[in-house]
This record gives C-alpha cells, sequence and structure tokens, in this order.
C-alpha cells in the first residue's frame, strides 16, 4: 500500500491546528532544510500561515490544505506542523473519499489527529508521530544534520 519515500519526493506540509508561528520562522527554515537534506522536496500547504482565531486558520481553509494534499499525486507524504486540540474541527470536513483513494502516509507530532482520523473508521490511514521537534532543534545531532 505504502512505499518508501524516495529522494525527491514531495512532503506537504499543513495546519490542521495551530497555524504557522512567525516566532519559530528559523526553526521552520531549519527542518525544511534538514528535511530536504535528506533529499525531500518540502511544500506547504495554501493556508498554512493563515490565523483567523485562537493561533487557527478558518477550519474550511486547514481542512481544504488536508484534502489537496492528499488529492495531489505529487505529494508522497503530509506532514503536520503542529499538534492541538482544534485539529478535530477539520475531520467532518475532510473529503474522505479523496483520502481514502490516495492514500500516503501521515507524518504528526501528536496522537489527537492520528487517531482522531483513524477512529473514524472510514479509512485505515498509515500515521507515524514524527519527532519534528528533532528536525527544528536549535542544536545539530548528528551527521544528517
Amino acid at each position: 500500500m505504502y512505499k518508501p519515500l524516495q529522494d525527491g519526493d514531495e512532503i506537504r506540509v499543513v495546519a490542521p491546528s495551530q497555524s504557522y508561528n512567525k516566532k519559530k520562522e528559523a526553526q521552520y527554515q531549519r527542518a525544511k532544510q534538514r528535511l530536504e537534506k535528506l533529499g525531500y522536496r518540502v511544500t506547504f500547504g495554501n493556508h498554512i500561515k493563515d490565523v483567523a482565531l485562537l493561533g487557527t486558520a478558518d477550519a474550511r481553509e486547514r481542512a481544504q490544505d488536508l484534502n489537496e494534499a492528499f488529492a495531489d499525486a505529487k505529494v508522497q507524504a503530509v506532514m503536520v506542523i503542529h499538534g492541538g486540540w482544534s485539529a478535530n474541527e477539520v475531520l467532518p470536513l475532510l473529503d474522505w473519499d479523496v483520502i481514502k483513494q490516495n492514500p500516503k502516509p501521515l507524518l504528526a507530532t501528536r496522537t489527537r489527529l492520528c487517531c482522531s482520523m483513524q477512529s473514524m473508521q472510514k479509512l485505515v490511514i498509515l500515521a507515524f508521530l514524527a519527532r519534528i521537534s528533532v528536525l527544528m532543534a536549535r542544536k545539530s545531532y548528528g551527521s544528517i544534520y
């Protein structure tokens, strides 16, 4: 069902809960550079920097970014930039048929979105709890960083 990521594969970063935080710009760039150093292309959802209320974009915009990431054949994996309670708001707005027809790994920092998507029992999605904090770390850890 899933194939390992290859050099040049695209990872789409989305924000289904908390949006891009300008105060963490240096950390985001460091994470992007580290993923690129591993050979991946990194792109971002269209609404990742939008903020409507409490540090999040409108739920429809957040869902749109997730739906587009799964629908885009060029995207091989979807990565969540932040965890948070508001990710649950996007669940009823997701296009489950598109997600089911275009399975790809979901890399998230917290279990809430991963478990919520799986518990909807509409699909089985491969979800990883990515240590994105390691990618964003201020220090260098090993040769790939």
